[in-house]
């Protein structure tokens, strides 16, 4: 069953993320003239996707004024834009000390963390913090019950019902595909068929919603003959598609079977 919930559905953007340092910056306790106008070139070089820029100017800042925050969080953003992971974590966490109470540090080194598979079970930590610091954030609840599901975590579908909950979200399909797929994997069959019925409201074309819902029909509970409606429609939606080709044609095969066709 495919999920569609990931990390990457985020409403803040890296560069609406290094915007909101200038403002932080400037008004740093440690902040000197020379320390704001390196964070402000940094943060211009990030709007404009030179990241190369952007840690020359950061790693110039934290040796200047090395218990400046945002700083740190500006130099992990780089170090992550240009390839360099671990360094990109180091300077999250060096923000973290500095600065425990500071939401950005947390929610940015929690992020660091859930981008790495092997780190996932760090992830949880820093982003139930910042989410304590900034209760309801969307970026920080979707990021969270990512990792809480690949974790098999029994508190994910709390935080997908939160995200339901929000505003931005009531009209989006993927916390109900999410939802759908947690339940469906648990054995529990009446709260997945809900979830994917909803998710199959809110975006009735989308090739995830009806390959999942599919999926359930045929391998959960048994009923094939009402999956084949969703195998069709989920060929047609996706004939054009060349990234779902190999997905193709395994529906193709299992319609074949179900039809003798």
């Amino acid at each position: 069953m495919r999920k569609t919930f990931k990390y990457t559905v985020i409403t803040f953007s890296i560069i609406s993320i290094a915007a909101m340092l200038v403002s932080l910056s400037a008004c740093s306790r440690t902040s000197s003239m020379t320390t704001a106008e390196l964070l402000d070139q940094a943060t211009a070089a990030a709007q404009t996707g030179n990241w190369k820029k952007t840690l020359t100017f950061a790693k110039v800042a934290v040796e200047r004024e090395p218990v400046n925050t945002p700083a740190f969080i500006l130099l992990a953003m780089a170090y992550e834009n240009t390839g360099k992971n671990e360094q990109a974590i180091e300077a999250a966490r060096k923000a973290v000390k500095l600065e425990p109470d500071n939401f950005m540090a947390q929610y940015t080194l929690g992020r660091l963390y859930a981008i790495d598979q092997n780190k996932l079970q760090d992830a949880v930590e820093p982003l139930l913090r910042a989410l304590k610091l900034r209760p309801g954030d969307p970026d920080t609840l979707v990021l969270l019950a990512d990792c809480s599901q690949k974790l098999n975590l029994p508190k994910t579908p709390d935080y997908y019902n939160q995200i339901v909950a929000l505003p931005a979200f009531k009209n989006r399909y993927e916390p109900w595909n999410q939802l759908g797929v947690y339940y469906a994997e648990k054995g529990n069959l009446r709260n997945a068929a809900a979830c994917f019925s909803q998710a199959y409201t809110l975006a009735p074309e989308n090739h995830m919603v009806l390959l999942n819902f599919g999926i359930f029909f045929d391998k959960y509970i048994r009923k094939p003959d009402r999956a084949l409606k969703y195998y069709q429609k989920y060929m047609e939606v996706t004939a054009r598609n060349p990234e779902t080709e190999q997905k193709k044609q395994e529906i193709k095969a299992r319609i074949k079977d179900l039809t003798g066709k």
